[in-house]
């Protein structure tokens, strides 16, 4: 072919749409502003090099690490039913990655046949399957060359990153950059993506300068022939074993803080336990002293009740007395038939009257009828005698005593009662506070932990450095 042309290697870490790239479209889809640019005709010349569905590809990558991470929960609520859809969730793994590789531009293309442009498809084909056998930490589970776009022949495949040694979670994690990591490109970073890239744009070339297309240097490319290629290739063969002994540094000072956050976890939990046996031990006590509070209470309100029996018993002989008092005193008894009694006439002319002669007795029952004072104050007299009575009077203040006491018993219980919500609101926000570390550093959350810390040292080392965008790279070359 003899041509010189760029080369083009393009990444996506989240956005792809399979159904696009395998043009399994609706004829609505097809005749949106989105999809115009195929030509129908040319699509059956596509090069289908790999398609499966994704989820059958998770299963055969991770479900052994995952069935012996499930193995290991003691709780049922830390294992993981799905674990494409856990990754889903995911901030910080890396569901799939998507790459798009390209030969020349629009401008090389509208000067060559699309005879021209099949084969350099099936240079892309070869190199597309060169690259999943070379990567053991990088799955393809789909990947087409599309020939029926105006412009340059270009594949599409995606990629699911696998990465082992994981202490938390499971043993193998879908991670790009710990894959690019193990695989020896460094660590995660900008140099990291760069390595990668420009090993595999160098690979691209040899597939198609076997057809005859020498690479045109782009801007960013650092590396301007194959010998340079192998200095680079050999100079990061050479940074594997150094960058295995880091990442076992660094996985051993990840344990050691993981075994530091465990024993202080051990220690709240201690803590914790002693603050639930002290609030028990309160709560017990408090029971008791409530229980004793009521029997107390009890036996006053049986006293109380036996005294007022008695003190009513009293008043009701002073009623009694009273009763009888009337009775035997101021009684209105009959009197005889005046005509039982002997009537005499006294006086002369008009001073002469009648008198009735009654007996003495019958005199004294009229005269205390007629004058009840002297008898209702001698009825006083006894009453206030016997209200003045020792017993009277000890009884009296017996009662008031036991009125009192009961009072204060029933503002003390009260205050218990107060006492007992404040406790149980401090266990309750103890069990709370327990629960909450029990919950907080799960496996899989130790894991994230594990990553964002990675990810902060890369945005330090990457501080001095001019910034890229990390969701949609142009990584032309």
């Amino acid at each position: 072919m003899n041509k010189t042309m760029t080369l083009s290697f393009k990444t996506n870490p989240r956005k792809t749409n399979i159904r696009h790239n395998n043009r399994e479209l609706t004829e609505k889809e097809f005749k949106s502003d989105a999809h115009k640019h195929i030509k129908r005709e040319k699509s059956k010349y596509n090069i289908q090099i790999f398609k499966r569905d994704i989820k059958d590809v998770y299963h055969e990558l991770f479900d052994d690490a995952l069935n012996a991470y499930n193995a290991k929960q003691k709780r049922k609520d830390r294992k993981i039913d799905d674990y494409y859809k856990h990754v889903q969730k995911s901030k910080n793994l890396d569901l799939q990655r998507e790459f798009i590789v390209a030969v020349g531009n629009k401008a090389d293309w509208e000067k060559l046949s699309f005879e021209e442009k099949q084969e350099v498809g099936e240079a892309l084909a070869r190199y597309v399957r060169d690259f999943n056998e070379r990567h053991d930490n990088m799955t393809i589970y789909n990947a087409i060359v599309h020939l029926d776009e105006a412009g340059a022949p270009h594949a599409h495949f995606n990629i699911v990153p696998t990465a082992t040694g994981y202490k938390n979670g499971l043993a193998v994690q879908p991670s790009f950059r710990k894959a690019l990591e193990q695989e020896g490109f460094g660590p995660s970073g900008r140099e990291q993506l760069k390595a990668f890239r420009d090993a595999e744009v160098h690979r691209l070339h040899e597939f198609v300068h076997e057809i005859g297309i020498d690479r045109k240097a782009g801007q960013t490319n650092d590396i301007k022939d194959m010998r340079e290629y192998k200095d680079a290739m050999e100079y990061i063969e050479n940074r594997k074993s150094s960058q295995i002994v880091k990442m076992q540094r660094e996985e051993k000072a990840h344990e050691e803080k993981m075994n530091e956050l465990n024993e202080r976890l051990k220690q709240q939990e201690e803590m914790f336990q002693k603050q639930e046996e002290m609030i028990q031990k309160r709560d017990e006590a408090f029971k008791a002293s409530k229980k004793q509070q009521a029997r107390i209470i009890k036996q006053m309100n049986d006293e109380i009740m036996s005294e007022s029996e008695k003190l009513d018993m009293k008043r009701i002989e002073d009623k009694t007395v009273d009763a009888m008092l009337k009775m035997q005193l101021i009684a209105d008894k009959p009197i005889d038939d005046k005509r039982n009694y002997r009537i005499k006439e006294k006086g002369f002319g008009e001073e002469k009257q009648r008198y009735v002669m009654v007996p003495e007795k019958d005199f004294d029952d009229l005269a205390r009828r007629a004058n009840s004072g002297p008898l209702m104050q001698l009825l006083k007299d006894f009453k206030d005698h016997v209200l003045g009575l020792g017993i009277v009077k000890r009884l009296r203040a017996t009662i008031a005593k036991l009125k009192e006491e009961m009072a204060g018993l029933l503002r003390e219980n009260d205050s218990l009662s107060k006492e007992l919500t404040a406790v149980i609101e401090d266990r309750n926000k103890y069990r709370s506070q327990l629960q909450d570390q029990e919950y907080y550093l799960t496996d899989q959350e130790r894991a994230e932990i594990a990553e964002k810390i990675v990810q902060r040292q890369d945005l330090e080392l990457e501080d001095n450095e001019r910034s890229f965008e990390r969701d949609d790279l142009d990584l032309s070359r």
